[in-house]
């Protein structure tokens, strides 16, 4: 609304800090601008100082379990994957590449497949580390280790395949998948190899 007089008024901003900044002090200004034609009103002033702190990247190929080098259209590579299982949780580690830096926040899952029915019995859709990490802020050639946890206590005996793809949360498209950057399309998700075979009389 309109403010008139001597009117008070209070409010809060939130703004996207950039994810590539260096570590270091920055001075916060808050400026009036014009609604009209975007012309600074009066003086601006200093708000205030912040810290920031720029993420920890690793640019170290980690050990992997199972080697996969599959890459999902031209942002990520899945280097590997390290597969855990207990007698109540399923934990899958995706060890991920960035091909360039990327404009979307990505959200990957997996899916849980019974072999014998084809019924999907568990899924998981998040993004990178419980949400806190999200793809646009990856830097080009940055390795990201990501476990997703998946419960297995109401799963009946069988054997179960997973499938991982990666996707836009916002148009839902997937990204299409590669044997290598340069290989033959598979599809738009990725069946791992490895399957899980449970028995309910064990736990």
């Amino acid at each position: 609304g309109q403010l008139t007089g001597d009117e008070i008024a209070r409010a809060g901003y939130s703004m996207r800090i950039d994810p590539w900044l260096d570590s270091g002090e920055y001075t916060v200004l808050l400026r009036l601008v014009s609604e009209e034609d975007g012309q600074l009103l009066g003086q601006g002033f200093e708000v205030g100082i912040v810290t920031m702190l720029a993420p920890d990247r690793d640019y170290t190929h980690p050990d992997v379990e199972h080697d996969a080098q599959v890459s999902f259209g031209d942002s990520l590579c899945l280097l590997g994957y390290d597969i855990d299982v207990t007698d109540s949780t399923l934990g899958v580690v995706l060890h991920w590449q960035a091909l360039r830096r990327m404009d979307t926040a990505f959200k990957f899952f997996v899916h849980v497949r019974n072999m014998q029915t084809d019924e999907l019995v568990a899924q998981v859709d998040t993004m990178p580390r419980g949400w806190t990490y999200p793809t646009s802020w990856w830097e080009e050639g940055e390795i990201v280790s990501d476990l997703l946890e998946l419960p297995l206590v109401e799963m009946a005996s069988g054997t179960y395949e997973l499938t991982i793809g990666v996707y836009d949360p916002d148009s839902l498209e997937r990204l299409p998948v590669r044997q290598f950057a340069d290989g033959p399309l598979i599809g738009d998700a990725l069946v791992l190899e490895e399957v899980i075979t449970i028995s309910a009389s064990e736990r």
